[in-house]
């Protein structure tokens, strides 16, 4: 459709003009996580959602070089381009799943499975990370973050976490991060801060996380 590839194209053209906002964090991301589970309701693995924001959008679009189809979905060669961008991570990746039973960290494997697409005007990617060795859910509550360390990404939860396989009574309550004067005063700081800089906490972003709670009976 004409109006589609010209909403886009003024909307690029309005990305080049401006620089990107020198501020943290700097890309925001809405999704969520979701769990499989065997049938001895035990965590396979997370199915894991990022739905970037359309600014974002516009600009990994414009980096990659990638032009929407008429339809406004993403030609079939656009994941080759946008992996060098959003889907080659380093081999110690810690991604925005932090999982922690008893304030103790459960290991994930390295992401598979990316998938992406274009959700009206945002780019969503879809990957998978599994854990090495099944975790038992029965009797234990199972901490699930969404975040990543540095903050550069602000993560949000904004789908409601799904079970897939044998769930028995497992229940999943997402717990939104509420500020506080300590959150208020660390996000003051990493406003100040340029594209470039650190903010020199040690997994800033955990103070920021929305999280899920999940429970098996």
């Amino acid at each position: 459709m004409k109006s589609i590839k010209l909403i886009s194209t003024l909307a690029l053209l309005l990305l080049l003009s401006f620089p990107r906002v020198e501020a943290h964090p700097h890309v925001f991301v809405d999704g969520g996580l979701s769990f499989s589970l065997n049938e001895k309701v035990e965590l396979r693995a997370l199915h894991i959602t990022w739905l970037f924001d359309e600014f974002e959008t516009l600009y990994l679009l414009s980096s990659t070089k990638i032009k929407l189809t008429d339809d406004g979905k993403l030609p079939p060669e656009a994941w080759d381009a946008l992996r060098s961008e959003i889907g080659t991570w380093p081999a110690s990746f810690s991604g925005s799943a932090h999982l922690s039973v008893a304030g103790k960290p459960i290991a994930l494997e390295y992401p598979v499975g990316f998938k992406v697409r274009m959700v009206n005007t945002r780019l969503e990617l879809t990957f998978t990370r599994s854990l090495p060795q099944p975790l038992p859910l029965l009797g234990i509550q199972l901490n699930a973050a969404f975040y990543e360390s540095s903050f550069f990404y602000d993560f949000s939860i904004t789908q409601p976490p799904v079970f897939f396989g044998d769930t028995g009574d497992c229940i999943a309550d997402v717990i939104s991060f509420s500020p506080d004067d300590q959150s208020a005063k660390v996000r003051s700081k990493l406003l100040d801060l340029s594209r470039e800089e650190d903010a020199g906490i040690p997994n800033v972003g955990a103070l920021f996380a929305d999280r899920i709670i999940v429970q098996c009976g």
